[in-house]
């Protein structure tokens, strides 16, 4: 079994997906793993299918979108390719890891919050009205969705 047949099979192992999702996912992965970095209309249009039928395929396969089931496949990519697993369940692991360090990470914030340091925040948003919101991970900045889409016209 090869590397593309292993992350096909973790990603449809009880799911019932229908044999265009199929076609979706497999041309996906194949992507991913020659390294292609496709946005989703790209992949929509070489796939001659709509962005809403691979969001659709996203949410399916337990995921809120595309970006995320990307960033998830490309964890598994990394880890099929660094190692030669042999069962399907150990592709899982970079991403357990990932969510019991993301765990660890916010009970560690929550050791340093006191309910003093809260009621300071509140009063500072209650000063000024106003909240920023930095992403990163999933998240990008809307000016740079904007270029890129830009830039593709």
């Amino acid at each position: 079994m090869d590397n593309a047949e292993k992350i096909f099979l973790d990603y449809t192992i009880d799911k019932d997906l229908n044999q265009s999702e199929k076609e979706i996912l497999s041309f996906l992965i194949k992507s991913k793993i020659d390294d292609q970095h496709l946005s989703i209309r790209k992949a929509a249009d070489e796939l001659f299918v709509s962005t809403t039928s691979i969001i659709r395929l996203c949410k399916k396969l337990g995921y809120s979108g595309y970006s995320e089931f990307v960033y998830n496949l490309g964890l598994k990519v990394k880890k099929v390719h660094s190692s030669d697993t042999e069962s399907v369940e150990e592709i899982h692991r970079p991403l357990e890891a990932s969510i019991n360090e993301f765990i660890k990470n916010i009970r560690t914030t929550f050791d340093y919050i006191d309910e003093e340091s809260i009621q300071d925040f509140l009063n500072e948003i209650e000063k000024h009205k106003m909240i920023y919101f930095y992403g990163a991970g999933f998240s990008t900045l809307g000016v740079h969705s904007d270029r890129s889409r830009r830039n593709s016209s």
